[in-house]
């Protein structure tokens, strides 16, 4: 029998009253030193101390790579993940149609695989709630204001990942390691693609915690393309 890891803990390095707070603030607390605005970078130093360099995406080897494909069927709004053969599944993202809100489930293989992770949100926030098949919890939230940056727990609730936007103008997202500035993946959407969602890549050195961070990029990704068709509705951009 497999043995279930740690559950997400966030109350490490925070006060004892850390337990009467909400996940989310939790993660919050533990970000707190974090300026979320990425325009205002800290100056450079004459001084020995310099920002911590985190390691590459390729450092350990190429990365892990993900293909992400709508499900057929005119209006199925399913996804089927494969790796670089693009012909093998390797998992399935069921999303029911529903009013607002958001229930989806991630599964091995076919619909009817082993169960993932599941994936949560209400009609109008931009909270999603990730929650794994051991039980473990954690919220991927906006973590800016203008920007389209989401944080989450990591697995053990030690560290915090965050996905930041590579730009107004480009359909991609870079998740980094808040604690060591590792790069431990990447997601580039296929905007304008009829079939293809877009492409996940994975550092070899997070690959134990591989099906969170695909949970999250699925996540952001529906959360993403809600935000662009909601935006043209009104005559918007539409946003990364």
């Amino acid at each position: 029998m497999e043995e279930a890891p740690p559950p997400y803990d966030f109350t490490d390095g925070t006060p004892a009253t850390a337990s009467k707070l909400t996940e989310k603030q939790r993660l919050q607390a533990r970000q707190q030193a974090e300026d979320d605005d990425e325009d205002e970078q800290p100056q450079a130093s004459t001084s020995s101390s310099s920002a911590i360099v985190g390691r590459s995406l390729e450092d350990g080897g190429a990365p892990t790579s993900f293909h992400v494909y709508k499900a057929p069927g005119m209006f199925n709004k399913d996804d089927i993940i494969t790796h670089d053969d693009k012909q093998v599944v390797q998992y399935h993202l069921s999303f029911p149609r529903t009013w607002g809100g958001w229930d989806l489930s991630l599964h091995r293989g076919s619909k009817d695989g082993p169960l993932v992770a599941r994936i949560d949100k209400g009609s109008w926030s931009s909270e999603m709630r990730i929650s794994m098949r051991d039980g473990w919890t954690t919220t991927l939230y906006k973590s800016s204001i203008f920007k389209w940056n989401f944080k989450f727990g990591g697995m053990g609730g030690r560290t915090v990942y965050k996905w930041k936007s590579d730009g107004m103008f480009n359909s991609g997202y870079t998740c980094f390691n808040t604690t060591n500035n590792d790069i431990i993946a990447t997601w580039r959407s296929t905007t304008f693609a009829l079939s293809k969602d877009g492409q996940l890549l994975v550092s070899k050195h997070y690959l134990g915690e591989t099906e969170l961070i695909l949970t999250t990029a699925l996540a952001l990704e529906e959360w993403a393309r809600e935000q662009r068709q909601r935006s043209r509705r009104h005559g918007g951009g539409g946003g990364p």
